[in-house]
């Protein structure tokens, strides 16, 4: 069987269903000032097959499906939730008309590059700790996820619309609010302390976007960051988003990529830089950057807010390629 065709069989399994009726993943209309992101419809082009031409891509095909590959519970808990270590259970995920058990993985490959924005439903048992005795309660959430794409990288956010928790309507008070958007997984093609070392001698320049929701709809800005691979030392800016204003993302070095992901092995883990943020409004507290792809040609991760920050720590999702 040929690349091209096993790659069709592959979209053709795991695509998702279509969003809504329009065909090419055109956006809605939308007023000037809220920017719109894509959908996921089945004549969208999938990330496997535009970057099929390229040769890096193709002698890394199985690591990036593998790495985008991602555990249900994690696009809705975080990274720690692919170990279940709260308790969660029995749950159901249903996104773009699809789903998904609990340790159901969902191939991100096949959704186009780019930033999508799909709708989601999910329900699931956790359980609450009380005395005398702890139970099992129902939990209920849907909402927008955002998924940015690139070819060895993808950031997943959750925006939740609705939420039940044992059967009170958002009994913390979570809807609705700046911190309400969390980045829930960041992942691709990890990049190893031998790459890092054979870079030595470069400095690359990423450039990409920046998105976030505070609850008056999505915002984007520009996302512009270097990384000098000789003395292992990154920073950066963030311009354009409405909320915050500008962003410093200061000088850190190179280490292990943040936030830990219990289920991947050393081996599939990625280096990374973690440092200090500062925004003109909002107070911007750190960002966690990871590094991807067999030359480092892709950074991704999140800006999260301080938790002194009278909105809480919300999170902007960012996603950039090497210039």
């Amino acid at each position: 069987m040929t690349m091209k065709h096993t790659l069709c069989a592959t979209i053709i399994a795991l695509s998702l269903a279509a969003c809504g009726s329009s065909g090419g993943g055109s956006p809605e209309v939308q007023p000037a000032q809220t920017p719109t992101p894509n959908t996921a419809s089945p004549d969208a082009e999938s990330s496997a097959v535009k970057n099929r031409s390229s040769l890096d891509y193709r002698r890394n095909y199985a690591g990036v499906v593998s790495s985008k590959s991602v555990i249900a519970a994690q696009t809705l808990l975080g990274p720690q939730a692919g170990s279940n270590t709260r308790g969660e259970k029995n749950l159901t995920l249903t996104l773009n008309g699809r789903s998904y058990g609990l340790a159901d993985r969902i191939n991100i490959t096949a959704l186009p590059d780019g930033l999508l924005e799909l709708p989601y439903k999910a329900e699931w048992t956790s359980l609450k700790v009380a005395y005398p005795d702890s139970q099992d309660v129902k939990v209920e959430e849907q909402g927008k996820m955002y998924i940015y794409q690139r070819p060895y990288s993808m950031v997943l956010a959750t925006l939740p619309t609705a939420y039940r928790y044992d059967g009170a309507n958002d009994p913390n008070n979570r809807l609705g609010r700046a911190d309400t958007m969390k980045v829930q997984l960041v992942s691709g093609l990890p990049v190893n302390d031998a790459t890092i070392t054979r870079l030595s001698g470069n400095t690359f320049n990423y450039s990409g976007e920046s998105f976030a929701n505070f609850g008056s709809g999505l915002e984007k800005g520009a996302f512009n960051y270097s990384i000098n691979f000789t003395d292992k030392t990154g920073s950066g800016r963030i311009t354009g988003m409405a909320s915050t204003g500008d962003i410093e993302l200061r000088q850190a070095r190179i280490g292990g990529a943040l936030p830990y992901n219990p289920m991947l092995s050393a081996a599939e883990r990625t280096k990374g830089i973690n440092g200090e943020a500062h925004s003109e409004r909002m107070n911007a507290y750190r960002y966690y950057l990871s590094i991807f792809g067999p030359n480092a040609e892709e950074v991704a991760g999140f800006v999260e807010g301080s938790r002194s920050n009278p909105g809480g720590q919300w999170n902007i999702g960012v996603s950039g390629t090497k210039q």
